[in-house]
This record gives C-alpha cells, sequence and structure tokens, in this order.
C-alpha cells in the first residue's frame, strides 16, 4: 500500500491552514498542493504558499471517524471523552493525554474526532 506523504501549516500572509507537499530550506518553507506536471528536472503546480515552520505537521496516514485526516499536533477527542494530543514517538503515530502515558494511534482513530491543532491559537 502506497503511504500519501502530506503536510499542512498555516499561511504566512492569512494564517489559514494549507494542506500539500512540503518543499523547506534555510530561508522559506512552502506547502504545495497539486502537482499537476513533474519529470527528473521540474515540476508545475497549481499553487505554492509560504507557510510558518513552526506549524508544520506531518500527515499520521490515519483519518478520525469521520474521514478527516489526522496530523501531527491535532488535538483529538476519543473514546473515553479525554482530548489527547496526536504525536509521532517510539517510532510511530501516539495520542497522548495529560492523564495517560502515550498511546499507540492505530486503532484508536477510529473512535476519535479532530477537535483543533496545537498551533490553532498562535
Amino acid at each position: 500500500m502506497k503511504r500519501e506523504i502530506l503536510f499542512k501549516a498555516k499561511r504566512i500572509d492569512n494564517g489559514e491552514w494549507v494542506e500539500g507537499h512540503l518543499i523547506q530550506d534555510e530561508d522559506v518553507s512552502v506547502i504545495l498542493n497539486k502537482i499537476i506536471n513533474c519529470n527528473e528536472e521540474y515540476f508545475a503546480t497549481e499553487e505554492w504558499r509560504p507557510v510558518d515552520p513552526k506549524t508544520i505537521c506531518q500527515f499520521t496516514g490515519f483519518k478520525d471517524m469521520n474521514g478527516v485526516k489526522i496530523f501531527e499536533g491535532d488535538l483529538i477527542h476519543n473514546y473515553q471523552a479525554e482530548e489527547n494530543e496526536v504525536l509521532f514517538t517510539c517510532g510511530g503515530w501516539h495520542f497522548r493525554n495529560y492523564h495517560a502515558n502515550a498511546l499507540e494511534l492505530d486503532g484508536m482513530e477510529l473512535e476519535s474526532i479532530v477537535l483543533s491543532n496545537i498551533h490553532d491559537n498562535d
């Protein structure tokens, strides 16, 4: 199965979330959306947006019970009615709440809902 590699981050110009492919160097971070043409020498995209590098979050490959993509830093509400932060630790995607250690996300996302992201108040 091909894993979808995606990122989301907040746009510098208006603070809105944008999702797509990440290109980053020392001076700039941009998120590209749909790549319409690509070869070994160049690529063309419909749109690219400069983003705040502090807000970059990687897609976990999981979706919540409503089909919403779960990204690193998302706050999810789980079956135990607790708020949990999604993070990458110990070689995998986990969620952590303030009452328990990190628990593996795989399977738990089916009973969870994405509420917001830790960067929503930035």
